[in-house]
């Protein structure tokens, strides 16, 4: 092995550079490892970025489809997310720093550490980052390399700090003191931004500390590394790992409880709609009452409900879901929905007094669905307020120019006031959106008639 010689010149100082990097070679003749997990994040990205997830600002939902950590899932069961988290990137900018920090970190730790240890050095620090992020908060969802870089940075760290070497003073000035910018860096930044998940940053470095200075090997190598001693390394971290997992899952207990009932929920739900869409009611009423068994407060599911009732036209027990829902944390927009349906419901059972106060509840709500005004008006037809009625049907033809039903409604409340003109023109512009339209045809050859009678009274 070459020896490093003293640096006392510029000429010393860049032998001693050349016969280290000349070491670290000896060492690891060929390194990999960096290149293959740089390649798999790569991978991982464009395969993201090919089904649809942003490159700059992916969601919540689709970091979660490839991989992401989230920890009430993560703890959950879920715990392969622990690490394919690793390798999960929310947007280019955060894989190009990672893998930008890798490449310059990776390739020296592989070199010193050597292949496999180097490996298992990113990958159980990975882990680390993992779990510290689902202890410490397992209401957010993450992902990234940076634990598994940090892990590396404090391997490095370590190795150095520990390891009997000799290191030059241009190695030391170059690389280490710029681990150690890099990492107090980082963990200042994340203490000032609630964007970055320290608690990651932290676990990784931890954890590569800790295997950094079991793991070190002299350079040169005067002997080799005891396998027994590496692999009892390995399993005293797998089992510190299970622990702080047992940790996690024990401290965030009654979160985990509320997150598989949600999911459990979300589940039967889902199930409930494609039942739904499928015309399959019977089934998707059992699937909705399942999922607010599992989440009594989940007020889309007592929507849902109710519009599979009232396709089982039981009308009563619609009416009691959709007014659930309401009584329930709901959007504006659900609301106006339950509102319209509820609505729809008391007008099916002649209770139009009560559909008039859905409907205008709805409108309130939401003033442009040009259904809710022409139910609205229907209602007021029923109990013959034909002024209100035509108000209604207006403004629902004002949003809707060619809602037929609603012209000839209009016509309806028109000739029930004694308005004949005006009916027959409406009904004549409902025949023209709708040419076969036999009651419409009825009407209008009934009213002309009428108007015809009339008109032959008047002069005899």
């Amino acid at each position: 092995m070459p020896s490093i010689p003293v640096e006392t010149c510029p000429e010393c100082a860049n032998a001693a550079e050349t016969a280290f990097h000349s070491l670290l070679t000896d060492a690891t003749p060929r390194i990999f490892i960096t290149h293959i997990i740089i390649a798999l994040n790569l991978m991982v990205f464009v395969a993201m970025a090919a089904t649809g997830v942003s490159v700059f600002e992916p969601q919540s939902e689709e970091l979660l489809k490839w991989g992401a950590d989230y920890g009430l899932r993560t703890l959950n069961g879920e715990w392969w997310r622990l690490l394919s988290s690793v390798f999960v990137h929310i947007g280019a900018l955060h894989l190009f720093l990672n893998m930008w920090c890798l490449w310059n970190l990776g390739r020296l730790a592989e070199r010193m550490f050597g292949n496999w240890v180097f490996l298992a050095l990113y990958l159980l620090s990975g882990l680390g980052g993992s779990l510290a992020s689902v202890l410490w908060n397992p209401s957010i969802v993450s992902a990234g390399a940076s634990g598994a870089v940090f892990g590396v940075a404090g391997g490095l760290v370590a190795f150095w700090y520990f390891g009997k070497i000799g290191l030059p003073r241009s190695i030391i000035k170059r690389d280490f003191a710029s681990i150690l910018t890099f990492v107090g860096y980082n963990l200042f930044f994340g203490l000032a931004s609630q964007m970055v998940n320290n608690a990651a940053h932290i676990g990784g470095l931890l954890t590569g500390l800790a295997l950094g200075a079991l793991l070190h090997r002299p350079l040169p190598a005067t002997a080799v590394r005891s396998r027994l001693r590496i692999g009892l390394v390995y399993v005293g971290a797998a089992l510190t790992l299970v622990l702080v997992a047992a940790l996690a899952r024990k401290t965030h207990e009654s979160l985990i409880s509320y997150e598989r009932k949600t999911h459990e929920s979300l589940i039967s739900y889902e199930r409930g709609l494609r039942f739904l869409e499928s015309g399959t009611n019977d089934r998707a009423v059992e699937e909705f009452n399942r999922a607010i068994a599992s989440d009594p407060a989940f007020a889309s599911a007592h929507h849902n409900l109710g519009v599979a009732y009232m396709r089982q036209k039981n009308y009563e027990q619609a009416i009691n879901a959709f007014k659930k829902s309401l009584e329930l944390k709901f959007d504006v927009e659900g609301r106006a929905l339950a509102y319209h349906n509820l609505g729809l419901a008391y007008i099916t059972l002649s209770r139009n007094d009560e559909a008039i106060d859905a409907f205008k509840q709805s409108i309130q709500l939401n003033s442009q669905d040009p259904e809710v005004h022409f139910y609205l008006g229907v209602a007021y037809l029923e109990k013959e307020r034909y002024d209100e009625a035509i108000t209604a049907f207006q403004q629902s033809l004002k949003l809707k120019p060619d809602l037929v039903g609603a012209k000839i409604n209009l016509g309806g409340a028109y000739e029930a006031k004694g308005l004949y003109d005006q009916a027959i023109a409406v009904y004549e512009e409902a025949l023209k959106l709708n040419p076969a339209g036999e009651e419409v045809k009825a009407r209008l050859n009934k009213l002309k008639a009428r108007k015809k009678t009339a008109a032959s009274a008047r002069r005899h």
